[in-house]
């Protein structure tokens, strides 16, 4: 084995002592055995990830929007509020049933890609497009999946072969109990935001959905959940309260208590869409786009 060089201990010691247990003098004896590691996976699981992950992330979320909901009654289109969506195909939009529970009230309401900041800090100019339920339109209750799928308009081409489109994967096989989970998305109608790693999958149903420990707000619904290979797992829908031995919410300072957040597998909403969607439908807008 050959001679490692001498470290400097007592300056490692002096740096180094000040935050663990031992004294300089005895981090110094072990320094100059010259097997001391000075970095450690902590907690037993590793945090590291290829570069790339940020790559991707960037990648995906392109296609992620900013939803603007307005209804007309009567003195012009008035902003009902804001939720998240993105692209499952070049020209179709996926988001919750709950924010586009009918055709009629995505007539007046619009997305915007590129709602956020550059890596400067400064505000990106927003690509507005006009949405098109009368080229397609599938929902499924808030009750039952809460999704609903919607055209959008085409301009010089389609926003999904501008901006990128996110696979629809059958196999519920992308994420498992414990693992880390990745949400894009825009709370309270802001600028685009992420939550990542400090998420984990809490909970499977049979039912088809899944419960995970990620942040959201007002306006994130509809947003994609990913796993740490960007594949995407579930679309936000709710957040999970804590009720007590009744049944009945737990209310801590005049506030329900949440103990969780909730998505729908996209394995799903993948097996209704081939299950439900019109055939002719399916061929042209989607079975290029489901696996």
């Amino acid at each position: 084995m050959p001679d490692l060089p001498l470290f400097d201990a007592d300056k490692i010691a002096a740096t180094i002592g000040m935050r663990t247990s031992l004294t300089p003098t005895e981090l110094s004896t072990i320094i100059q055995e010259r097997d001391l590691v000075l970095e450690r996976i902590i907690n037993g699981t590793s945090d590291l990830l290829p570069f790339s992950f940020l790559e991707e992330g960037v990648r995906v979320g392109r296609a992620v929007v900013r939803i603007t909901v307005r209804e007309d009654k009567g003195r012009g289109p008035q902003v009902l509020g804001y939720g998240t969506g993105f692209m499952v195909s070049p020209q179709l939009l996926m988001t919750n049933a709950h924010v586009f529970p009918s055709a009629g009230l995505c007539k007046d309401s619009f997305v915007e890609f590129d709602f956020e900041y550059d890596a400067l800090g400064n505000e990106k100019a927003p690509d507005k497009w006009q949405i098109r339920p009368d080229l397609f339109f599938m929902s499924s209750p808030q009750a039952e999946l809460d999704f609903t799928i919607v055209g959008l308009e085409k301009k010089e081409a389609c926003a999904g072969d501008l901006y990128g489109h996110i696979a629809l994967r059958e196999s519920p096989a992308k994420v498992k109990l414990g693992e880390h989970v990745n949400l894009i998305q825009h709370p309270q109608g802001r600028r685009k935001e992420v939550v990542v790693q400090e998420n984990k999958i809490t909970n499977f149903f049979k039912e088809g959905f899944l419960h995970y420990t990620a942040d959201t707000l007002k306006g994130s619904s509809g947003s994609p959940v990913f796993n740490n290979q960007w594949d995407l797992v579930a679309l936000h829908h709710s957040g999970v309260m804590k009720m007590d031995a009744n049944g009945k919410p737990v209310i801590c300072d005049g506030a329900c208590v949440f103990i969780a957040n909730e998505g729908v597998r996209i394995s799903s909403i993948a097996a209704f869409l081939k299950s439900n969607v019109p055939a002719e439908q399916y061929q042209e807008y989607l079975a290029a786009y489901l696996c």
